[in-house]
């Protein structure tokens, strides 16, 4: 489950030709915008999880579905299964390079936080900026307020990790890997 159409091709082929029964969608478009995904702040893309296991739910019969995912597609689950009750409908859960403390791509979340102790305004500013057009960009920074948030009320779901080579994000301490 990613916003990218190529990694779901590639990733549902990939799992149909081993067997299982694949469904996949784009969440957290932009009205209008059908190819580009994991834009709307997370808590907004969340319930449209919730709403697409609940038809996938009903169209296969099953009881509980499998959820895979990857990079920001690892985050927003997690929402939809700690807050939203979808823990109980999620067997098993495949998170492929998760972000589970955030990411600091471009050094955007050393900026962010080394600006909110100089002028808290600005970072406010900014963020408000970037989340017109990408409202879930500033959510999966490491150390945002929503990451804490959602730390703070972990829950432990059965979980697949796969991590890439050195450098790679972990999983939060206290997370087996084995």
């Amino acid at each position: 489950m990613r916003s990218g159409r190529l990694d779901v091709v590639f990733a549902s082929a990939l799992l149909a030709d081993n067997g299982f029964c694949v469904y996949a969608f784009t969440y957290g478009a932009l009205p209008g915008e059908a190819y580009f995904g994991g834009l709307q702040p997370m808590e907004e893309s969340a319930p449209q999880l919730a709403s697409f296991v609940d038809r996938v739910l009903a169209a296969t019969g099953a009881s509980k579905v499998d959820l895979v995912g990857h990079s920001e597609g690892t985050v927003m689950p997690r929402y939809y299964m700690e807050f939203l009750g979808g823990a109980a409908k999620v067997d098993r859960y495949v998170m492929l390079t998760p972000i589970w403390h955030g990411t600091d791509v471009l050094g955007l979340a050393t900026l962010e936080q080394l600006g909110g102790q100089l002028d808290p305004s600005a970072v406010a500013l900014a963020n408000s900026l970037v989340g017109t057009t990408c409202g879930s960009c500033s959510e999966f920074l490491t150390g945002s307020s929503f990451l804490r948030a959602l730390d703070a009320h972990a829950r432990r779901v059965p979980c697949t990790l796969v991590l890439a080579g050195v450098g790679a994000p972990l999983p939060p301490s206290g997370v087996g890997l084995g």
